[in-house]
């Protein structure tokens, strides 16, 4: 997975190579701790949805299938007017 951030204002320029192994074995690792407990954490807030450690599975599963059959795919593909620029690809 590539991840890059480009900001000109700022003068920010972020290129991070990441394995989509290593992106999966955190979320895994992560995933115990993804308890929320709705009614203390979010009494007073709407939320349509918070994630969840069941979602874990499904981003993990969605993960592994698009780095065996779409590699190379954009995910976010993000610019802005201004020089921003945001993208991330597997």
């Amino acid at each position: 997975m590539r991840i890059t951030i480009k900001s000109k204002k700022e003068k920010v320029n972020i290129n991070l190579r990441i394995p989509i192994g290593v992106v999966i074995t955190l979320l895994r690792v992560s995933k115990p701790f993804i308890k929320i407990d709705y009614n203390k954490e979010f009494k007073n807030i709407k939320v349509n949805h918070v994630f969840g450690s069941s979602d874990v599975d499904v981003i993990i599963k969605a993960l592994k299938y698009l780095n065996k059959e779409h590699k190379g795919l954009n995910l976010v593909d993000i610019e802005e007017k201004n020089g921003d620029i945001v993208k991330i690809k597997i």
